[in-house]
């Protein structure tokens, strides 16, 4: 029997009506994990938490606000994504909105003590060339072998800025902002994805990316074509392959593809299920349920070997992150969306060998 134990759990309260995927970091000896809070009184308002564990992920701390240039944050923030740089550093990403929901911005910070506190870099992604509404998943930035910072971004074009009635488009396409000086200043790459198939309300949404082999990236993005559909580049992520399904079953939700450095394996976690004619779910599941985690093929194309952790017909879970400890051992976060909002969760799991 593969375990698989919760280790942590933030409800809605008083204070907060509920909870923003996160991203985990390992920083001597300790993981961090990172989420967004919404306030109770105006859930477009957020803090920026981290909890802290000592002891490989068994026990977490409580969430205390994150530090930048001696102030703790508020404000309409998302997409939060550690990230282990090259140099020994440790960065955070966010994605922060404009109040309107026409213009974001990513906002950039860096420690250099263990994560008590990070300086502020701000990497404006409202690029004058689109008008319109970008965004970042959870847990979302890389940085490749040649020092490149990639963040993958849905983009949503939007009509005119404070005109009553409008708002940007649904259908979204996947654009890529790149950094080749540590976060200093960031470019858009100038080969966008737009999706391959017509009659779609969604386009191509909830971008991820790993690299492969230096410079060799897949990245993969939910649809409405009851699939996830994918990608590739072989210059670093300027240029892109058409994107194409994949054999990853899924309904328009979130996936995040990682390597496990201890094995070299590498793992998806996803909602395999799409709707079909007779699933009866409560509508906030958003058929994002079940949740499991997969192996996946070498090439990281298709799963392999199936692990479930989670199933309900009245929770959907999404916006997972993971890291790992050892070979087959993983820490997960993931969201929980019931009747009461929702709430976030990290796990303890292990994997067959």
């Amino acid at each position: 029997m593969v375990e698989f134990n919760i280790v942590s759990e933030m409800i809605p309260t008083e204070s907060f009506a509920g909870y923003g995927g996160g991203s985990f970091v390992s920083d001597n000896g300790k993981i961090f994990f990172a989420y967004t809070a919404a306030l109770k009184d105006n859930d477009k308002t957020s803090h920026i938490l981290i909890k802290v564990s000592c002891d490989n992920g068994i026990s977490w701390s409580d969430g205390e606000p994150v530090i930048f240039d001696g102030n703790a944050l508020l404000g309409e923030y998302s997409g939060v994504s550690f990230l282990k740089m090259n140099d020994g550093r440790t960065g955070l990403f966010f994605v922060e909105g404009d109040g309107t929901g026409w213009k974001s911005r990513i906002v950039f910070g860096i420690s250099d003590d263990g994560c008590k506190t990070f300086s502020l870099k701000c990497a404006d992604c409202s690029f004058d060339i689109y008008t319109g509404l970008f965004i970042m998943e959870n847990d979302a930035a890389i940085q490749l072998r040649s020092g490149r910072i990639l963040l993958p971004l849905c983009y949503r074009f939007g009509g005119d800025k404070g005109v009553e009635g409008t708002a940007p488009d649904e259908r979204a396409f996947v654009g890529f902002s790149y950094s080749d000086d540590g976060g200093a200043t960031f470019m858009l790459a100038h080969d966008d994805l737009f999706q391959t198939f017509a009659g779609t309300d969604h386009g191509l949404r909830h971008p991820g990316v790993i690299e492969l082999f230096p410079g060799i990236l897949h990245s993969y993005f939910s649809t409405d074509r009851m699939c996830q559909y994918s990608a590739f580049s072989t210059d670093g992520g300027l240029e892109w392959t058409q994107s194409e399904p994949t054999d990853f079953s899924s309904p328009s939700s979130p996936m995040k593809i990682r390597k496990n450095p201890y094995s070299g394996k590498y793992y998806a976690v996803f909602n395999p299920i799409p709707d079909y004619i007779g699933r009866v779910t409560a509508p906030h599941v958003m058929s994002r349920t079940p949740l499991v985690i997969a192996e996946l093929s070498c090439d990281s194309r298709r799963p392999e070997k199936v692990f479930p952790i989670c199933e309900c017909e009245s929770k959907g879970y999404s916006d997972p992150a993971i890291t790992f400890v050892s070979s087959n051992e993983y820490i997960l976060s993931y969201t929980v969306s019931d009747e009461c909002g929702n709430s976030l969760v990290i796990a303890r799991g292990g994997l067959e060998d």
